[in-house]
């Protein structure tokens, strides 16, 4: 039997071995059964071959048992999450813009260059350059290229976010 892994940032579906489809997808099957517990994930059983594990963007992103800052907590007394988290937290500032601020640029990123989202992905999981040029049918170099250009281009753009996140030792 033939399978395919479908790439949903591309839209396209590339032809695998039974292994290299067993392989890709089980991380993304363990990864989803997670958040599925959590009630963060409703994907059905006939979309699950598109999931990448890009939560922020799937139509299927639930809430879960993620609570509200505006969550009561204690009945009795009244008390949300919010006045837990203390409002002189920098911590959590400057969590809340960090994460906005990486929203931004991988927004830019996904304008720009869709596919380096995916090529990182399988990066992260576990996949050498040679196996990644052959699944998404694009050369080594030309890829490399491509990500070399698009970080110059985002750290033009967003050079005072990237010195936050990578300073200049």
């Amino acid at each position: 039997m033939q399978h395919n892994i479908y790439l949903r940032r591309i839209g396209v579906s590339v032809p695998c071995t039974d292994e290299e489809f067993k392989e890709y997808y089980r991380g993304i099957n363990t990864f989803r059964r997670k958040e599925q517990r959590h009630g963060r994930c409703a994907c059905p059983a006939n979309q699950r071959f598109a999931c990448d594990m890009v939560c922020g963007h799937c139509p299927h992103i639930r809430t879960g048992d993620m609570l509200s800052l505006e969550e009561v907590i204690f009945e009795d007394e009244g008390v949300q999450y919010l006045d837990i988290v203390t409002e002189e937290s920098r911590l959590f500032d400057e969590m809340i813009i960090e994460a906005e601020a990486l929203k931004v640029i991988l927004k830019r990123i996904e304008e720009l260059m869709p596919i380096a989202i995916l090529i990182g992905q399988l990066r992260i999981a576990g996949y050498t350059e040679t196996e990644i040029e052959q699944l998404l049918h694009i050369g080594r170099r030309t890829y490399a290229y491509r990500l070399k250009k698009l970080r110059g281009i985002i750290e033009k753009e967003f050079s005072e976010i990237m010195q936050d996140f990578f300073p200049n030792p």
